[in-house]
Formats: structure tokens, C-alpha cells, sequence
């Protein structure tokens, strides 16, 4: 059965690349603008995503805010989060992160995908 995929991300060109190489491979990708949109998805569809990927800084609601909400309210699927700051920067602004994994922008292909699988693996 293919896993499902959330991506948050207010870059429409980067939500199409998600999309992209991750329908490629097979997984079923939900994405959504903001992480409003997001979370609203995950309240209404609680057990059906095995990986949220989410941009850091995006309007309406970021990805820290969209991250809290979601660990707050018992949602289980673990979480990469991206940013182009790196790890230490984003740690400085996000007091208490409670993502699992993170990513710098830009990433190459070949790392993006392995970390996605490394994470569904978990």
C-alpha cells in the first residue's frame, strides 16, 4: 500500500517538485499552501499520513506553529522539516523543536529521497 505524504510549502514551484518526485516514486502526496490548510487536513484525516515534510517560514500559519499543533493534539506521523536556515538558526528561533528530521534547502535528489525513506522507515 503506498504511503501518504503531506507537504507544506507557500512555494508553489517547490509544492510542484514535491509532488513531483514523490509521486514518482509511488507515495500519495497532499500538499497544501500553508500550515492552516495543513493542519486542518490532518484534523480531518487523522490516521492517513505517514510523513508530514513542511517549509519553516510560510504565512498564515509556519511550520513550527503547524508542527506544535500537530504534536500537541497527538497526530503521530513523524515530521521533516525544511528550511533554508540552517538547523542551529531555525533551534535559535524554535525553542522546543519537536520535529524529527530536517532538511537545508536546496537539497539534492538523491539525499531528499533518502530521507524520506529513512524516516517512513521509522
Amino acid at each position: 500500500m503506498a504511503k501518504n505524504i503531506l507537504v507544506a510549502d507557500d512555494d508553489d514551484s517547490m509544492r510542484y517538485l514535491h509532488e513531483r518526485m514523490l509521486g514518482m516514486k509511488g507515495y500519495n502526496v497532499h500538499s497544501f499552501r500553508n500550515g492552516l490548510e495543513a493542519y486542518n487536513f490532518m484534523d480531518a484525516n487523522r490516521d492517513l499520513i505517514d510523513l508530514v515534510l513542511t517549509d519553516f517560514e510560510m504565512p498564515i500559519m509556519s511550520g513550527d506553529e503547524l508542527i506544535e499543533k500537530l504534536k500537541d493534539n497527538g497526530h503521530k506521523a513523524k515530521i521533516i522539516l525544511f528550511s533554508g536556515c540552517l538547523e542551529d538558526e531555525v533551534k535559535e528561533k524554535y525553542a522546543n523543536p519537536k520535529y524529527d528530521g530536517f532538511m537545508k534547502k536546496p537539497f539534492g535528489l538523491k539525499e531528499y529521497l533518502a530521507k524520506i525513506q529513512e524516516y517512513l522507515n521509522k
